[in-house]
């Protein structure tokens, strides 16, 4: 698996950790997990955002899988930012456009000030 694959998984267990960059300093979110998909052996590890903040025990999502080489070992990642985020700023979009459509419908008409 060289490329990202995006995937439905089910999650058998989920464990977050919050951690500090040793060469940025800045703080972030570990998420690993333990799929019905890849056995009860095998983590798989990415970032934690508010995708992933709800994400418990017994959840099926979606998520873009790959492995990679780090310190001369393989492991198994994941991303949901690329597809996700992607989907929430077209949802978003298409929300202000119905509020902006609304506002128009709903503007008082304007008198002359003579």
């Amino acid at each position: 698996m060289l490329e990202k694959e995006l995937k439905k998984l089910t999650l058998k267990k989920v464990f977050r950790k919050n951690k500090i960059s040793q060469s940025s300093g800045k703080k972030y979110q570990s998420v690993s997990l333990i799929t019905a998909e890849h056995g009860d052996n095998v983590w798989i590890n990415g970032f934690g955002n508010y995708i992933t903040d709800s994400w418990k025990d017994g959840d099926i999502v979606e998520a873009y899988v790959w492995e990679e080489e780090y310190n001369g070992k393989i492991g198994i990642k994941f991303d949901v930012q690329k597809k996700q985020m992607s989907d929430r700023l077209s949802e978003l979009e298409a929300r202000i456009a119905k509020l902006e459509e609304a506002m128009k419908a709903t503007a008082m008409p304007t008198l002359p000030l003579n």
